[in-house]
């Protein structure tokens, strides 16, 4: 009997001194966690960086709710490809702020649940950039983003840029071609298919043909190099990459069309235009045999560009009589010296379209001009077919000499100076 009562008491003491020790050293956690005591959070206890020391439970929420929505109001989370933004609804983001609160580490700063609506999101950019190209786009790894961007509460610009989110497979997309034809151009462009046939165009960077045949100590001619020239500014002009210079012969060659010409020699005139867009791109060059193809690879253009060379007109050429001196009676030799050849004007335009076909502007890119050559007929006097008469009297070689030099907007070497979107490229 003794026994059983000394087993009571011995049950009775350790059960009391088992809720003295709760309450010394457990009651204030369990109830911080729990029922949320007046003491609230300790010092260095955060949520997206918002200070919560001091506050309980519902005092946390209402502080993450006011800053949250001021957040919604005073930031923007904007999408970018190439030209086009894309600014992302707050409709798409959903703050669980009391599962944040419920599961925060007392005395630790803590983030905020966010979550995105994968479907809204798609919506968005399909919406905004068109199916071909929404559809390249990794939305989970995007999601991530958004929602790690989110939950940051940062009041800041945010900005994120779509090609991160395409994978290097996806990249790789023809979007322009042309094609060089290979007769009697074979020996001259060989070294540069060997050496050339792949020019990497880096983000954000300025390109120079002449400095690209420099570092690769590519041996070429400079007309085998204007024709390269010519065949990479047919693909730019369907691009979105900016001219900074180009510059046209003095009269069209017979390997180039009307307002696609570009004259390139070596350490004089250079062919130079800008990628903006923070993607690379490479240009190809393919021996198919009698043509080169030649290709712009890389992630495609949000907007679709056209050529517009409708802008034409003629400059026919004067007839110039200059005087035979060694004309008499007996001795007719009058006739043409020199053959007239119309000259030619072409404005260039870039069209650009948006993804739904659209037109959305017209771009000046320059004034192609060739000069005509005027036809030169020895005659007893020096008169033109207009009736102007000279006062001076010329040789026939004199007159050759005016009737094929350069214009005044020419270069020191008969290369005209193009300009190209509306500045001298030279």
């Amino acid at each position: 009997m003794k026994k059983m009562k000394s087993l009571r008491l011995f049950l009775i003491v350790l059960i009391c001194t088992s809720i003295l020790l709760l309450v010394q050293t457990g009651i204030k956690a369990v109830s911080l966690k729990v029922f949320e005591t007046t003491d609230g959070y300790i010092k260095g206890t955060y949520i997206a960086g918002i200070p919560l020391q001091g506050k309980v439970k519902e005092q946390a929420i209402q502080v993450l709710e006011k800053t949250i929505a001021r957040w919604k109001q005073q930031n923007k989370i904007m999408l970018f490809y190439q030209d086009n933004q894309i600014e992302l609804p707050k409709t798409t983001l959903s703050f669980d702020v009391e599962d944040s609160v419920l599961h925060l580490k007392n005395g630790k700063n803590n983030t905020i649940e966010v979550s995105s609506d994968n479907r809204e999101i798609n919506r968005i950019l399909e919406q905004g950039l068109g199916f071909q190209v929404s559809k390249l786009i990794n939305v989970s790894g995007l999601q991530k983003e958004v929602e790690r961007t989110a939950s940051s509460l940062d009041s800041v610009y945010h900005s994120i840029d779509l090609s991160q989110f395409i994978s290097n497979q996806n990249q790789d997309k023809i979007i322009a071609s042309t094609t060089i034809p290979m007769k009697n151009n074979e020996q001259n462009l060989n070294e540069f298919l060997v050496k050339g046939s792949e020019i990497l165009i880096k983000e954000n960077s300025l390109f120079s043909l002449n400095q690209f045949i420099s570092e690769k100590n590519i041996q070429i001619d400079n007309q085998s190099l204007s024709i390269i020239a010519s065949s990479i500014y047919q693909l730019l002009l369907q691009s979105n990459f900016q001219l900074i210079q180009r510059d046209i012969s003095t009269t069209l060659p017979t390997y180039a069309q009307l307002g696609k010409e570009v004259r390139v020699e070596k350490g004089v005139n250079d062919f130079k235009f800008y990628n903006g867009n923070n993607s690379e791109y490479q240009l190809l060059f393919k021996n198919n045999g009698n043509i080169v193809s030649v290709s712009l690879k890389g992630l495609p253009f949000i907007n679709s560009y056209s050529i517009d060379t409708s802008e034409q007109k003629t400059i026919n050429p004067k007839t110039i009589n200059v005087k035979n001196e060694f004309t008499n009676e007996s001795n007719q030799n009058n006739g043409t010296i020199q053959a007239g050849l119309a000259g030619q004007t072409v404005d260039v335009y870039r069209n650009v379209y948006d993804l739904n076909g659209n037109f959305i502007k017209k771009e000046f890119i320059s004034e192609d001009t060739y000069l005509p050559t005027n036809e030169l007929v020895l005659s007893k006097e020096e008169t033109n077919l207009t009736g102007d008469v000279s006062n001076q009297t010329s040789s026939p070689q004199n007159e050759i000499s005016k009737a094929q030099s350069p214009s005044q907007n020419s270069g020191l070497d008969g290369t005209k100076q193009d300009k190209t979107n509306g500045k001298s490229t030279k």
